[in-house]
């Protein structure tokens, strides 16, 4: 019985990763921006999981596994940050449009 609310929770996890990315592509208009973020969100859990563990010398505990959702949240945030900020570099003359470094400046 536990083994089927575990199972029927990482369905549900994975649906949620899914509508976040779901809702990345459709707000960025990019397949490949949305794969990107989604990317950097997922890879995030295992370098933080590595550093809490190894370098910090802590246990995980089972709330920490709820960290995906706020992770997803903050990371789905910056990449609209992100987007935005580009979007809005277009507006601010030509001398910002000349290289993409000077862009996000």
């Amino acid at each position: 019985q536990f083994l089927e609310i575990l199972v029927v929770d990482m369905a549900l996890s994975l649906l949620s990763m899914f509508m976040v990315w779901a809702y990345m592509w459709w707000t960025l208009e990019s397949f490949f921006l949305a794969s990107c973020a989604m990317f950097e969100i997922v890879f995030s859990v295992p370098v933080a999981m590595c550093l809490w563990t190894l370098v910090l010398q802590q246990k995980v505990i089972f709330t920490q596994t709820l960290v995906i959702y706020m992770i997803l949240g903050i990371g789905a945030d910056d990449a609209f940050i992100l987007y935005d900020a580009w979007l809005q570099a277009r507006f601010a003359g030509d001398e910002v449009m000349q290289h993409w470094s000077t862009r996000f400046a």
